[in-house]
């Protein structure tokens, strides 16, 4: 259904999010002292300056900092408006007065799931803390509820890959027809993905395969090429063609809908 890129060191995964803060007070220590009694993994805050926190976990890196001033020219209020899922995303962004950085990122050969799952913790365990309204990532803002209910899932199987935090699914809504797109693939180094959906079509059962696509491609660095099909029994084959996108810039890959 893909193939491998041939020299995946050649590349490193690098996640980046915003977690929105409704004041700029912020305690470091209480953020590594939940983060350990939630994940059960310690980080060494021993070399902490000021609010900042760069950590070594497993190998990868773990970057924490607080600006102490809203996310300018009300970017994050734009990208608000994209969250379909949470009517109060725009009025409650707008109460942000700070924010914290996160990244994530690995060394040497690439970690997508491994990074991919380090990032979501630390943005959970973030998004539980006093005062902090949302997550500012992949051109959306995240509701606090929804992100931590979805990171919840690695409480129970370490192995899942919470693609609904990684992700975001726009909709797009025109005419004839609706296209719904991934928003996020590109920082694994993969090509984002668009399906042209009906009027009728149930937009949740396409977001639910653009979801199992994306674990696919996330946890075994797969590229999707132009021509191939793809499916999850023998009569189903959705083809894939690569052209400019639709609901994003650039090239995205088209999954022809059943």
């Amino acid at each position: 259904m893909g193939k491998k890129k041939a020299d995946p060191q050649e590349s490193r995964t690098m996640l980046l999010g915003f977690v929105l803060r409704e004041s700029a007070e912020w305690d470091l220590q209480q953020f590594t002292t939940a983060f350990r009694e939630e994940w059960g993994i310690a980080l060494d805050d021993s070399e902490a300056k000021g609010d900042t926190l760069v950590a070594t976990v497993d190998g990868l890196m773990l970057a924490v900092s607080l600006m102490e001033a809203p996310i300018p020219e009300g970017e994050a209020e734009y990208y608000a408006q994209t969250n379909y899922l949470w009517d109060d995303a725009v009025e409650v962004t707008k109460r942000h007065r700070a924010h914290i950085l996160v990244t994530a990122k690995s060394w040497g050969e690439r970690q997508d799931v491994a990074v991919a799952q380090l990032f979501v913790k630390a943005t959970s365990t973030l998004l539980g803390q006093p005062t902090s309204l949302g997550l500012y990532a992949n051109g959306t803002v995240y509701e606090p509820e929804f992100y931590r209910d979805f990171a919840s899932m690695m409480h129970d199987e370490p192995e899942a890959l919470p693609v609904m935090d990684l992700l975001w699914f726009g909709i797009l809504k025109r005419e004839n027809d609706n296209v719904i797109y991934t928003y996020g693939l590109r920082a694994f180094g993969l090509e984002e993905m668009e399906v042209l959906a009906g009027k009728d079509v149930d937009l949740n059962e396409v977001r639910m395969l653009l979801c199992n696509v994306a674990d696919y491609v996330i946890r075994g660095h797969v590229e999707l090429h132009d021509g191939e099909t793809l499916g999850y029994t023998e009569e189903q084959k959705l083809r894939i063609t690569l052209s400019e996108g639709i609901g994003l810039d650039g090239k995205t890959l088209k999954i022809a809908w059943k």
